[in-house]
């Protein structure tokens, strides 16, 4: 069975979600200072939580204004969560100031957003964590 029809087959994970952002940052480009370059563009270069959203909405356009739209904001949620854990985990973002921040959406926004990151950075981020939300939920099965 190849991937697209094993999504087809189950319900779509965190880290599929995440497997298929950092597809999108790799082809169409990484973002810094907002979700998208130009939204207007039909596949704009975006950030992490940009790359999550057109993961998820897969196609919608134009882009809804809210991130979760469609009824998906469950999936939205838990995968940026599960991209903010991974980066307080792996070290990439200070624990302190992430529990501080208190809000996932906003530590990867800041993380993202950093200066000092760079795109390979970003890939390696969203592959981590998709790596790590597979080996925890399925063994590493997929």
């Amino acid at each position: 069975m190849n991937t697209t029809q094993d999504l087809i087959t189950r319900e779509v994970t965190p880290a599929d979600i995440l497997k298929i952002a950092k597809q999108y940052v790799a082809v169409y480009g990484w973002h810094q200072g907002g979700m998208f370059a130009d939204a207007s563009e039909p596949l704009p270069p975006a950030c992490a939580v940009g790359a999550i959203r057109i993961a998820i909405l897969a196609g919608t356009r134009p882009f809804p204004d809210e991130a979760h739209a469609d009824g998906r904001s469950d999936l939205f949620a838990n995968t940026v969560d599960v991209l903010a854990k991974y980066l307080i985990n792996s070290g990439w973002v200070d624990r302190f100031g992430a529990l501080l921040d208190g809000d996932p959406y906003e530590v990867v926004a800041d993380w993202n957003d950093d200066s000092n990151r760079n795109v390979a950075q970003v890939l390696a981020a969203l592959n981590g964590a998709a790596q790590d939300w597979d080996r925890i939920h399925t063994g590493g099965a997929r």
